[in-house]
């Protein structure tokens, strides 16, 4: 009896204290509620989560749109890539030969 109570006193808990974290994340100067999207250094698109931020793409040059993380993409000549090294997100254009 005393481990059935024990269980659901966790749970009250568990769920107040994920009620009190606030649903919100800081970029740019800004802050973006949970399910919104942000871009940074004017090429990686984010999403806002209450777990946290989310890396979404990189913006392309030249018409081709979002790259979805992590990509590599051969278009007009040119390959595109939106990858990460380390902590470090990156964005290349290089021509194919």
């Amino acid at each position: 009896m005393f481990a059935s109570q024990l269980i659901l006193l966790f749970t009250l808990c568990t769920v107040a204290y994920n009620a009190a974290v606030p649903a919100s994340c800081y970029a740019n100067g800004q802050t973006y509620p949970a399910g919104q999207t942000f871009v940074v250094s004017g090429r990686f698109l984010y999403e806002c989560k209450v777990e946290g931020v989310e890396l979404k793409g990189c913006q392309a040059d030249d018409g081709v749109g979002l790259l979805p993380f992590p990509s590599n993409i051969t278009q007009g000549g040119f390959r595109y890539e939106c990858f990460k090294i380390g902590v470090n997100l990156n964005y290349r254009r290089t021509v194919v030969a």
